[in-house]
């Protein structure tokens, strides 16, 4: 089962913003929290992995297409020295298909949710938050493509057919969870679950 479906937002929401996310990212320190749990030293390239994935995460949330393979389309209008202020001396022409895949294999290899843990917990110190009261929410995401699941080894979610809140049952899909604190509605507890998994108890 997986989180069930959360109920009120804490007073203190914060508000979806490009400012208040390029302030998180500083004042949470993701990205140094990041290059923390990875311990891993690219001298072959300008851009840090706890960095590059803060850009990563700027261009989910800023596009409505996800393809990490034209992110640098994306920002080539975008002020990067505003957006990623710790690192005013990067260009757009580093920011490449082929570094987004090598920071995906280095994420996954440090494990996603030590990662993951990392930030949220530095998001707890820094905001004093209340984490007595946790809601809980999913949502699915849906995938077009060919998609075999040949590594079945039970680490890695099934792209698979299942109840589809994307209004998309025609196309195979995975389970998001989320768990917020009622003290701001920040998000501290994340899941990725085979398509076909229920959030009913």
């Amino acid at each position: 089962m997986l989180f069930r479906k959360r109920s009120n937002v804490g007073k203190r929401g914060l508000k979806k913003t490009k400012r208040n996310r390029i302030a998180t990212f500083r004042i949470i320190n993701v990205a140094g929290e990041i290059n923390k749990v990875i311990d891993v030293q690219d001298t072959q390239t300008n851009i840090d992995v706890g960095t590059f994935t803060c850009l990563m995460i700027v261009n989910i949330l800023g596009d409505v297409n996800i393809r990490l393979y034209r992110m640098g389309e994306f920002f080539e209008d975008k002020a990067l020295p505003l957006m990623i202020p710790w690192r005013p001396d990067i260009h757009v022409d580093e920011i490449t298909d082929d570094r987004a895949a090598r920071v995906l294999d280095i994420l996954w290899n440090a494990d996603p949710q030590k990662i993951f843990s990392a930030v949220t917990h530095a998001a707890i110190h820094v905001h004093n938050l209340d984490t007595s009261i946790i809601h809980g929410d999913t949502t699915s995401k849906s995938f077009i493509g060919a998609f075999e699941n040949s590594l079945d080894n039970g680490l890695i979610p099934w792209i698979t057919y299942g109840y589809s809140k994307d209004h998309r049952p025609d196309l195979k899909q995975l389970i998001f969870g989320v768990g917020s604190t009622a003290d701001g509605g920040v998000p501290i507890l994340g899941e990725i679950a085979d398509g076909n998994e229920s959030d009913k108890p």
